[in-house]
């Protein structure tokens, strides 16, 4: 499955107007406490420490990461 493709229209849909959606994904390992989609086909996920902003990109998580993330969505937004 496609993940990224998928959650880039879950972004679209809870964030209307903007490109970013402000909320906690509690996975095993970190929490992410933001998502947001960089046009035309990136995603990226922000962890908030204090000032600093620690920045990932959905592509270099591992897929059972990517599925973790893409069901959170599912189950409790949409």
């Amino acid at each position: 499955m496609d993940y990224k493709s998928s959650l880039i229209k879950i972004i679209k849909y809870l964030a209307i107007d903007l490109n970013e959606v402000v909320v906690d994904i509690p996975l095993e390992e970190i929490k992410f406490n933001s998502i947001e989609w960089v046009k035309p086909n990136r995603i990226n996920l922000h962890v908030f420490i204090d000032d600093l902003d620690v920045e990932y990109n959905f592509d270099d998580l591992d897929k059972l990461t990517q599925k973790e993330i893409y069901l959170f969505f599912i189950k409790n937004y949409l």
